[in-house]
């Protein structure tokens, strides 16, 4: 859990954890409102809504391991790697 204080008047919720939590993305966070893993006052919220200077915020998300990828076959065209089942493949 992180619990944080807020020292900014009229910031978005999602704004706010994204610049200070850097390792949660704008998506992580909307997940974790819908989860109602984030309150603000001791107050389980569920959607984006404004804080103000001295709200406390308490975020609900622990940092996820890496996956291990092998690669297994490499050359100028074509990689073939071995990861995990349900992790996400991007082609980008």
């Amino acid at each position: 859990m992180e619990k944080l204080v807020c020292k900014k008047q009229n910031k978005s919720v999602v704004d706010f954890i994204c610049s200070q939590i850097s390792w949660l993305n704008f998506n992580a966070v909307k997940q974790l409102l819908r989860k109602k893993d984030v309150k603000i006052n001791g107050e389980r919220i569920k959607v984006d809504q404004s804080i103000n200077i001295g709200d406390t915020v308490e975020v609900y998300a622990h940092q996820k391991q890496r996956a291990k990828i092998d690669i297994v076959y490499a050359d100028d065209f074509v990689l073939v790697a071995s990861k995990p089942a349900g992790l996400e493949v991007v082609t980008e």
